[in-house]
């Protein structure tokens, strides 16, 4: 295969194989990359945390160049930095925006909702199907309601 079927079952399995295997040639040339690509990655988000803005834009850069080299074009960067995204994206940072003084300014991520303001992450949670003692705590689902949730979900 030349191109990845994207919607197959086998789809997100056969990506993390390639990207793993990708990211494995440059584990000695690029430490931190190899890292963030094989344990902060599913198919094609990544999520990290990094301490400075210098730091984000050279691991995001090394990421960039890692994937590259293996036919992978990573874009929509997002950050709660306009500066790290200016950098990734372009001055006129096209590919997404953030308004960060936006109240609820959020990005989904990984199948949750990351609120780029206040740097914090939530769920949406479908709260017409739990009474109020359920949601405050003072009662607890039983191990049939939780299974439903699951099923639910």
């Amino acid at each position: 295969m030349r191109v990845m079927t994207f919607g197959a079952c086998c789809s997100p399995s056969s990506a993390q194989f390639v990207k793993n295997i990708n990211a494995e040639r440059f584990k000695e040339q690029f430490p931190a990359a190899f890292d963030a690509i094989t344990k902060a990655h599913y198919v094609d988000d990544m999520l990290v945390s990094i301490e400075s803005e210098e730091e984000a834009i050279q691991l995001a850069e090394d990421v960039r160049y890692v994937h590259a080299e293996g036919g992978f074009e990573i874009r929509n960067w997002i950050s709660n930095s306009t500066s790290v995204l200016a950098m990734l994206n372009g001055s006129s940072i096209e590919e997404k925006s953030l308004d960060l003084t936006a109240e609820m300014s959020t990005e989904k991520v990984l199948g949750m909702w990351w609120n780029t303001t206040s740097d914090m992450f939530t769920y949406k949670v479908g709260w017409s199907r739990y009474d109020s003692a359920l949601l405050l705590g003072q009662r607890y689902h039983e191990k049939r309601g939780l299974a439903r949730i699951d099923d639910d979900l």
